[in-house]
């Protein structure tokens, strides 16, 4: 009984976040002149009268998106019939899948900000805790500051879309204070659009570093620690990448870290063909071991590690199943 109750609670949870989002993506096609103006000219012969969203406009620029960028023949004039549903469901909060919500950000040219705004509503979270990671206007270098800390506990959960792409990133960390310690300089590559920070601290603005595409910001936490103080800390990163990266998922530690859980949760409409334990010679170098790791009940794989030092984690292959991803912005 208690696993069903569970069960409808997230089936509940999956609504809410759907008609968030929904709700907001009415507001911004309705309220931002340069996403209404795309879709009010979209018909160039149709005047629409009103404040309401004309869903056959909307469906019609989309049609123009898809036909621009080749995901559809130019001859197809019966597309905008066709997303009809899609988009009346999408608008409504009934239905709306993640490549719908693409689609729409994508066609529209959103910014960075409404971007990351929609897709932490769609993902559950809270967007006044999220940090746009702009990081063509990241404060200049900062100097690396020395190792004031130990992680004596570290848990990462990889989510992995339908679309074969890496979709959000969820960190639990635990460190030791070695010595006095106001925060975590937290390290990502361009691929990351947004970072949110769930408990334990805030975020602070964006800086590179002295590694190539490689950004950070720093986590604050609310209250800084004295040598021998521990706390716990968890942050989210959500993912915009500009092509399809490696099939993979790794963690690179540079001093060794105990206790490290890593895992990675496929979605059920795209599992893996075949998954692997794997272990590389560095950031750049070649994989040294690998070993299968069979995929869990409901497609995940799990692998704890009392000590970690180095570069490890998984890769996994499709197969033929693999579907096309289109470059994204």
């Amino acid at each position: 009984m208690d696993a069903v109750h569970e069960l409808e609670c997230r089936r509940m949870s999956d609504r809410d976040r759907v008609r968030a989002t929904a709700t907001r993506l009415r507001e911004l096609l309705t309220d931002h002149a340069p996403y209404r103006r795309r879709w009010e000219r979209s018909l160039k012969s149709h005047r629409h009268k009103g404040r309401e969203i004309n869903q056959a406009m909307v469906c019609q620029t989309l049609a123009e998106y898809q036909r621009d960028k080749g995901e559809e023949s130019e001859r197809d004039l019966e597309l905008p019939r066709r997303l009809k549903d899609k988009v009346s469901r999408a608008l409504a909060g009934h239905v709306l899948g993640s490549s719908v919500l693409r689609l729409f950000t994508d066609a529209f040219e959103m910014s960075q900000l409404h971007r990351a705004e929609l897709w932490a509503l769609f993902s559950g979270g809270d967007p006044a805790r999220l940090v746009v990671l702009s990081t063509e206007q990241g404060v200049p270098e900062k100097p690396a500051a020395p190792l004031s800390y130990q992680t004596i506990n570290l848990h990462e959960f990889h989510t992995v879309g339908a679309d074969g792409l890496p979709a959000a990133h969820r960190t639990v960390h635990v460190v030791r204070a070695l010595g006095p310690l106001r925060g975590y300089a937290y390290r990502f590559d361009t691929s990351a659009a947004t970072v949110e920070v769930l408990r334990g601290g805030t975020a602070g603005p964006v800086y590179r570093t002295a590694e190539p595409d490689v950004y950070a910001v720093d986590i604050v936490f609310h209250h800084p620690l004295e040598p021998g103080q521990t706390t716990s800390f968890e942050y989210r990163t959500l993912f915009d990448y500009s092509a399809p990266p490696p099939a993979e998922f790794r963690r690179a530690c540079r001093n060794p870290v105990e206790n490290v859980s890593l895992d990675v949760q496929f979605h059920p409409d795209l599992l893996p063909e075949a998954v692997w334990w794997s272990i590389w010679d560095g950031l750049d170098g070649p994989i040294t071991e690998q070993m299968p790791e069979p995929l869990k009940q409901g497609g995940s794989v799990h692998r704890y590690v009392d000590a970690f030092e180095g570069v490890a984690g998984f890769h996994w292959t499709f197969g033929d199943r693999a579907p096309s991803r289109p470059r994204r912005r």
